[in-house]
């Protein structure tokens, strides 16, 4: 009986077990139905942190919506533009009560938009105008085509999406319309154009565009900006855009000029469809995909969730998704094209949390703000969102010191050289008296040196291998001469050369990931040393080897040893004056290092000047001698790469190969 009853209560314990994990599972399943919230960790990236928002409920899921379009609240109002069913359908959120514009009057609506008095402005893009309705549902105006001389004859207009600002100004996003958005006063009048969009020449475009004629690059290329696809606008009159197929630029905030005033490095995907802006001026983007991307007032990533419903519908979970809005409670919807329903999405107490540190931010609450995000770092932890909010808090309230540290941990480059810059000009009150001192000491020092040991005629003679070190510096103020010396009287050696080549390698990985933080994106962080030394010898190597080959095949005087030799001293600007620079850009901000820059492009300019220098004397050859000598050891270096790189893609084909040889004629022989 003992025996049974122990078995009774394994068995108990173990159903109790599965029982526990199938409600785990069952409660993982729910959660993962809104999908996880990402952001930005402080290396920048991907991070999964607390949920941003959930599902609180699913609209209009039988109303019948048609391949809707756009999406627009107001107070309590839902405004969708229900294109597949020519309307605009308005659903009451508290009471549920539905209502339709336009039924008679659309064809196909894609934007909708609700002016602070009532009106309802429907973009159309079948009958190419804007309809304005009042909020009892009548038609009292219509924007057409403009008639002005100034807007042009062929010019496009086919309206998808519109918003007006409180003077009664229209700004359309026209569909082919690559000027910018259409801009309209109250009567139609053609204003201009707003906003616009960059469109950037590639190495190849620019090359291009500089040897082919006019004929060739009409056929050839269609350069013309991209077109904006939706638009929004907050309080204050801004307006915000999205721009599809393009990545690091999509999303713009404008200026009255129409300029964008967010940084081109955001963190963005290419098919967001719509924007919309929320009640502490925060930026809501949606993708296609159903991925919402949440963004502070100046475009720094908040959050990162949602996606799409690929094998089923789930809540949070999108099959097509096509427009975004936000209320004044902060609850978002997302318009689902394809399933015809909106879902409402309410933040979480810690979304809420990071929505009221800014608002405290923005109101100059700064004190407030920095112990909310303080608290939000413990749910939290570290993340670029968070460091980047306290380092802007503690700037605000001129703790310089705790900025700096917070913003180098953010990576924000430009608040660093702020916070720097002020505690640079702190320690230079205090500190110029000493420094001059110690100019003065040290120039004292020198001159009583010089004058001490210039009649000291008892100097040892240098060594072979000193003056070949020293002819680095012989190098920089006498290139013929020191050139003509390694080719003609034997200057330099293949030691003194490999000593030069490794203390270029020090002095390219100091410049590639030892730079200050303000002038460099590379550290050990997130470069491999290897990689480093692979960037410096590769290309050298393969220069000296394809130069000489080169050489050999035209008969020309260069020997090896003269190439190997005269390349390494073509470094000697680099050697001699990029750890000056390299100093310097641990005291810089963010604009001198600019002046830092410029430096070591003189440097670059005068190392290619020394290269011409001496493959002319190594060689032998004039002017145009050494530019064709320079083209085909280029071509014959990208031949070598391409080769090995063929190589390596089909290193396991030839490996069998080898190898299935050797086994038959094994075979054979035996």
């Amino acid at each position: 009986m003992q025996k049974k009853g122990k078995f009774l209560r394994r068995v108990y314990a173990v159903a109790i077990a599965a029982l526990f994990i199938l409600l785990c599972t069952i409660s993982v399943s729910a959660t993962d139905a809104t999908n996880y919230t990402y952001t930005l960790s402080a290396d920048g990236e991907w991070k999964h942190t607390q949920d941003a928002y959930l599902v609180s409920k699913l609209l209009l899921k039988t109303s019948g919506l048609s391949q809707p379009q756009d999406i627009f609240v107001k107070d309590d109002g839902l405004y969708i533009a229900d294109t597949g069913n020519a309307r605009i359908l308005h659903y009451d959120i508290k009471t549920g009560d539905v209502k339709e514009y336009g039924k008679d009057t659309l064809s196909s609506p894609t934007g909708v938009f609700v002016a602070n008095n009532g009106d309802l402005y429907a973009a159309d893009n079948t009958n190419e105008s804007v309809y304005v309705f009042s909020s009892d549902g009548k038609l009292i105006n219509t924007y057409a085509r403009p008639t002005t001389a100034t807007f042009g004859t062929n010019t496009q207009y086919i309206p998808s999406k519109v918003a007006v600002n409180n003077s009664g100004i229209l700004y359309i996003v026209s569909e082919g319309s690559y000027d910018g958005m259409v801009q309209l006063d109250r009567e139609g009048n053609f204003l201009g154009y707003y906003g616009y969009n960059n469109n950037p020449m590639s190495v190849t475009e620019y090359l291009q565009d500089l040897f082919f004629t006019e004929e060739q690059k009409s056929q050839l290329f269609n350069r013309v900006p991209l077109s904006f696809y939706s638009l929004s606008i907050d309080k204050k009159g801004l307006i915000y855009t999205v721009t599809q197929s393009v990545k690091g630029n999509a999303v713009k905030k404008h200026d009255i000029s129409g300029r964008n005033i967010l940084s081109s490095d955001m963190q963005d995907e290419k098919n967001f469809v719509d924007i919309a802006v929320g009640r502490y001026g925060q930026i809501y983007a949606v993708t296609q995909t159903g991925l919402l991307f949440e963004y502070d007032t100046d475009g720094n990533l908040l959050f990162s969730l949602g996606g799409m419903a690929a094998s089923k519908e789930r809540s949070g979970l999108f099959t097509l998704a096509s427009a975004v809005a936000a209320d004044a409670y902060g609850n978002v919807y997302i318009l689902d094209s394809e399933r015809g329903l909106v879902h409402v999405l309410t933040p979480t107490d810690f979304a809420a949390s990071v929505h009221t540190a800014m608002n405290l931010y923005n109101n100059g609450n700064y004190e407030e703000s920095l112990e909310l995000w303080r608290n939000i770092t413990q749910i939290s932890g570290n993340c670029r969102l968070v460091e980047n909010s306290m380092a802007n808090c503690y700037f605000q309230l001129q703790d310089y010191e705790s900025a700096a540290k917070y913003y180098r941990d953010a990576q924000n480059r430009k608040g660093y050289s702020d916070a720097y810059w002020q505690i640079r000009n702190e320690y230079a009150k205090t500190m110029i008296p000493y420094i001059l001192c110690a100019v003065v000491l040290v120039v004292v020092i020198t001159a009583v040196y010089k004058a001490r040991f210039r009649k000291n005629t008892g100097k040892k003679e240098k060594s072979k291998f000193e003056k070949d070190m020293l002819l680095i510096f012989k190098v920089v103020r006498h290139p013929v001469d020191s050139f003509y010396s390694i080719r003609h009287e034997g200057a330099g050696s293949i030691l003194s050369a490999s000593v030069i080549y490794l203390t270029g390698l020090i002095v390219f990985a100091f410049n590639f990931i030892g730079r200050g933080f303000v002038a460099s994106n590379y550290n050990l962080d997130n470069t491999s040393p290897f990689y480093v030394v692979l960037l410096f010898m590769v290309p050298l190597l393969l220069f000296v080897g394809c130069n000489f080959l080169v050489g050999e095949i035209n008969e020309s005087e260069g020997r090896f040893r003269d190439v190997y030799i005269s390349t390494a001293y073509v470094m000697s600007p680099f050697i001699a004056i990029m750890p000056v620079i390299i100093a310097f850009s641990y005291f810089m901000t963010l604009s001198e290092s600019r002046l830092l820059n410029l430096a070591s492009y003189v440097v670059y300019v005068w190392i290619a000047v020394l290269l011409c220098i001496a493959l002319s004397n190594i060689h032998a050859y004039g002017f145009w001698g050494v530019a064709k000598n320079l083209l085909i050891t280029v071509f014959l270096m990208a031949v070598v790469v391409l080769a090995i790189s063929l190589m390596g893609m089909f290193w396991d084909q030839i490996i069998d190969f080898i190898s299935s040889v050797i086994k038959e004629v094994s075979y054979h022989a035996v």
